[in-house]
C-alpha cells in the first residue's frame, strides 16, 4: 500500500512524499532538507521527483536531491528549468513505485501557463491550482483558463483526495465565509480547521466533496455565491467564468 506523507517546508509549503516498500517519490520539493530527513528516517530511496510548475518554492530542492539520489527521474511540465527532466503534458502517464501507481497528467494552466496536475490512485496532486476552500492566484494566462482548470479538478470523483502545495486553509475559509456567511458546512469545517492548526496538523489532503460543500470556486452555480459575486462586481454576471473572475479579484484584495 502506498503511503503519502505531507511534509512542511519553507513558510507554508507542503511537499508530498509517496512511498512503498523502500522506494519513494517526491512531489514539488521546494527545499531538500525536510525531504532528505524523511528519506533517511524512513530508510527510503528516492526514485522520482514530480513537479507541477516552475515556481521556486516547488522546485528549489531538486538539484540537491539529485546530488544525493542521482538515479532519481525528474518529471515536469514544459517551462521547468530542470536538466534532463522528462516533460509531461496533457494525457501523459507516469508509472511509479515499481508499477504500483500510475499518475495521469492533467493540463491545469492559470497559475502558470504550463501548470499541470497529476491524477491517480484516488489522489490528485494539484500544486497551486486548488487549495482547501480556495484556489491559486492567476500569474499567467487568463482568469477563464484558471476557472477551467479548477473545474477540471472539481469534476473528479467526490472521494478523490486533493493534495495542494500550501497551507492556506484558515485564510481561505475566512474569505469563503464572506462569500457564504450562512453556509453551515463551511462553519463546521472552520471549527475543524482551527482545531487541526492549533495542534499543528496539516489540513491537507481534503476531498472533492469537501470542496463542493465549502469552496466558493467550486460553487459557481450556487445562488448565494452568484449573488455575492455580483454584489462585489456591481453588475450582473453570466456564466461560470464571470462569477469565478469576480470571486478571484475579490479574493486578491480581501
Amino acid at each position: 500500500m502506498i503511503k503519502v506523507s505531507v511534509i512542511s517546508a519553507l513558510k507554508d509549503n507542503y511537499i508530498h512524499l509517496l512511498s512503498m516498500a523502500k522506494g519513494a517519490v517526491v512531489i514539488d520539493p521546494g527545499e531538500a532538507s525536510p525531504v532528505l530527513a524523511t528519506l533517511t528516517r524512513e530508510n527510503l530511496t528516492l526514485e522520482a521527483i514530480v513537479l507541477t510548475h516552475r515556481h521556486y518554492d516547488h522546485v528549489d530542492g531538486v538539484s540537491e536531491l539529485i546530488v544525493h539520489y542521482p538515479n532519481a527521474i525528474v518529471y515536469a511540465p514544459a517551462g521547468c528549468d530542470v536538466e534532463s527532466a522528462h516533460i509531461c503534458a496533457e494525457g501523459d502517464n507516469i508509472t511509479l513505485l515499481n508499477d504500483s501507481l500510475i499518475l495521469r497528467t492533467l493540463a491545469t494552466p492559470g497559475h502558470t501557463k504550463e501548470h499541470v496536475s497529476y491524477i491517480g490512485g484516488g489522489m490528485a496532486f494539484c500544486g497551486d491550482i486548488v487549495f482547501a476552500c480556495g484556489c491559486g492566484r492567476v500569474f499567467e494566462g487568463t482568469l477563464a483558463q484558471m476557472c477551467d482548470s479548477v473545474g477540471r479538478l472539481a469534476a473528479l470523483p467526490d472521494e478523490t483526495l486533493l493534495y495542494c502545495g500550501h497551507e492556506y486553509t484558515a485564510a481561505n475559509i475566512r474569505f469563503a465565509c464572506a462569500v457564504e456567511p450562512d453556509n453551515t458546512d463551511l462553519r463546521r469545517r472552520q471549527v475543524m480547521v482551527e482545531k487541526k492548526r492549533g495542534a499543528g496538523i496539516p489540513t491537507v489532503p481534503f476531498t472533492v466533496a469537501d470542496e463542493k460543500a465549502c469552496n466558493p470556486f467550486f460553487r459557481l452555480r450556487e445562488t448565494n455565491v452568484i449573488h455575492a459575486a455580483q454584489k462585489y462586481a456591481g453588475k450582473t454576471l453570466t456564466g461560470d467564468a464571470a462569477v469565478f473572475s469576480a470571486l478571484r479579484r475579490w479574493k486578491d484584495s480581501y
